[in-house]
């Protein structure tokens, strides 16, 4: 009985024992805090004024943050979905050419974790935007068009295009001028950065005034109202 007592003692022991490591491990596991990846969205230089969109994925219900050589530390990341965050900076108007490191932080439980983006980020001192973001090449401006016309350009490669077209009904001199209606149409500049970008306005009046909008996104979320321009319509 004795010898009984004793395995038995033994054997508990032993569990007691093996179970530790486990119940450690595991505790361990639930505290620990991971980055499963770190992006950015910038598509070529970003410059003074543009917007830097960061996202990253790892243990939910973390304090996200990111920082950038040269823009700043600890900028705010929200968590759009479990264990998904997002966070946007403007960049400042002091910045320095070259390409810098991205760096995301994740803090959970008294852990920290940080993680570089999958690529560096390229600077300029100067922002692109400066320049003309859209060149219009068809139709010419001041030009008459047809109900059904294809609105030509290059701009940002990647941006996304949006045209508004709004036809002005003609009016007596001294009469106000009456909108009409407003035609959207959208598209993607190609990576030449060309668009064409068909417009069906259904039926024009025969002369009335159309105003052509031209306004851009870029890769890197930045949004312009680029071109406008005024054509003359031919009736259908």
């Amino acid at each position: 009985m004795k010898a009984v007592k004793g395995f038995a003692a033994r054997l508990m022991m032993a569990v007691l024992v093996g179970a530790l490591p486990v119940a450690s491990w595991a505790a361990g596991d639930k505290s620990s805090v991971r980055i499963n990846s770190a992006t950015h969205t910038a598509i070529g230089a970003l410059g003074p004024g543009d917007v830097l969109t960061v996202r990253a994925s790892g243990t939910p219900v973390s304090t996200a943050t990111f920082s950038v050589p040269g823009v700043g530390t600890g900028h705010a990341m929200a968590e759009l979905s479990p264990g998904n965050y997002e966070g946007r900076v403007i960049l400042p108007s002091a910045l320095a050419d070259g390409n810098v490191t991205v760096a995301v932080t994740f803090s959970n439980g008294g852990q920290t974790a940080t993680r570089q983006t999958d690529m560096p980020l390229a600077l300029a001192s100067t922002r692109a935007a400066e320049t003309p973001a859209v060149t219009l090449t068809s139709p010419d401006p001041g030009g008459r068009v047809s109900s059904q016309f294809v609105v030509e350009g290059t701009t940002v490669p990647g941006a996304a295009v949006e045209v508004v077209a709004t036809e002005r009904a003609s009016a007596p001199v001294g009469a106000a001028v009456t909108e009409v209606r407003a035609v959207q149409a959208r598209g993607v500049a190609d990576a030449q950065g060309r668009f064409a970008i068909p417009v069906n306005m259904g039926s024009l009046n025969e002369s009335a005034s159309v105003e052509l909008s031209i306004t851009t996104t870029r890769p890197n979320g930045t949004v312009s109202r680029d071109v406008t321009t005024s054509l003359t319509a031919i009736g259908d």
